[in-house]
């Protein structure tokens, strides 16, 4: 009896750490608490100076706070190059060397030309292994995954799907194959749209490299190619009307994309003509109020930095402490990060729109980060904006899923 008592533990316990991870709760109704009463990380971390900006706002300047959080600048390409050869291995000492040297502790700590430099040297080592269309050009020179690392992320992509959709059906159907999905954004290779696709389901991805900031991708198509799928992939700006015909979807998705949409009501608008009457809307988001809502580019060096100081202030940082980033960095902070639509606004927006609520879900981040939000730290951000609350602040990750109404 009491072997069976423990093994029940057990398995509850496993349950509610299942739970707790991001997005993947199975409960719609199990609150989510926000815990602040541990220490924080960074309680104690050494400050290697303060930033004051011309508006009175200030931040302190901790060193290894932006590379703990986001990984190493993901969104330059000739970094992330460098980044992935490094991890592999394939760079010579030298090289190593240089590239370790030049990602600094929390910013590049050379020019950007000087890192193109680098990587035109590297490109002979590897202009087999890189995806064609990029391969003469550094600023553009990507990383063809491998057969086993493109089999791996599409599974693990497919998991993720079947966990979510498996979370919602029972409220939500239909959601069954053969059903029409358009999803938001390809940036990264396209991966879910292809699990959609080993799925059964008939998939369309849009996407406008992140408003037209970055250079359209090409990897998705070799992707898609070497997996054997056949989703559709078109460029189009979902703030604007698209070259998609109306009610032409039963389910619009995505991931890690609303916080980059400059206009969530346009965008609100557009999902709602090309939904079916009675289609599903599901979306999955980082906001950026979140402790690590600026991303790589805009994430500051202190907890809820780039919130602690007002959007007028964010140029004087990049230009003080990111010189070498700045030319490459500010067209992408200025101009893919949502900084006007908290949580509360998310949802007045996307209900003004004509949808139906059916599930809100938001996941809190781990207590020893939210440790960090002290009194003066939820002042700070209360001052540049408003509007945010301790949800806002606290808040990792969100979904929702609505119906057309």
């Amino acid at each position: 009896m009491l072997s069976k008592l423990k093994e029940r533990l057990g398995q509850f316990q496993a349950v509610r750490e299942w739970r707790t991870r991001k997005l993947l709760r199975w409960s719609t109704t199990e609150p989510a608490a926000i815990v602040l009463s541990r220490p924080g990380r960074y309680a104690n971390a050494s400050v290697e100076r303060v930033f004051r900006g011309k508006s009175g706002a200030s931040v302190p300047v901790l060193n290894d706070y932006r590379y703990s959080m986001v990984p190493v600048l993901t969104h330059l390409p000739p970094v992330r190059l460098l980044a992935g050869l490094d991890q592999e291995g394939r760079l010579t000492p030298n090289q190593q060397a240089a590239y370790r040297k030049a990602k600094g502790t929390r910013t590049l700590s050379i020019p950007y030309a000087d890192i193109l430099s680098l990587v035109s040297d590297v490109l002979p080592q590897v202009r087999d292994r890189l995806v064609p269309e990029g391969a003469d050009h550094p600023e553009h020179a990507e990383l063809m995954p491998s057969e086993a690392a493109m089999t791996s992320r599409v599974a693990e992509e497919t998991s993720i799907l079947k966990s979510r959709l498996s979370r919602i059906r029972h409220f939500a159907s239909p959601i069954e194959p053969g059903c029409s999905v358009l999803e938001i954004g390809f940036m990264t290779g396209g991966y879910s749209i292809n699990a959609w696709d080993r799925l059964g389901f008939r998939v369309t991805g849009i996407d406008d490299a992140y408003d037209g900031t970055a250079a359209q991708p090409t990897i998705f198509r070799h992707i898609s190619e070497r997996l054997a799928t056949k989703p559709t992939f078109v460029f189009g700006d979902v703030t604007t009307r698209t070259q998609l015909q109306d009610h032409s979807f039963d389910i619009i998705y995505s991931v890690s994309v609303l916080e980059h949409i400059s206009d969530v009501s346009a965008a609100f608008k557009e999902f709602h003509r090309l939904l079916r009457p009675g289609g599903l809307m599901i979306h999955c988001w980082n906001p950026y109020f979140s402790p690590n809502g600026g991303h790589p580019w805009g994430l500051l060096d202190a907890p809820w930095g780039h919130l602690r100081i007002p959007p007028s202030d964010l140029d004087q940082y990049l230009d003080e402490l990111r010189p070498h980033e700045a030319p490459v960095s500010r067209p992408w902070v200025w101009q893919t990060l949502d900084r006007k639509t908290t949580l509360g606004n998310m949802q007045a927006k996307v209900i003004a729109a004509g949808f139906r609520p059916l599930l809100w879900d938001q996941v809190p981040d781990d207590p020893a980060t939210l440790g960090d939000l002290t009194p003066e730290v939820f002042a700070a951000c209360k001052a540049s904006y408003p509007d945010v609350t301790l949800n806002d602040l606290a808040t990792r990750d969100a979904m929702m899923v609505m119906r057309k109404a």
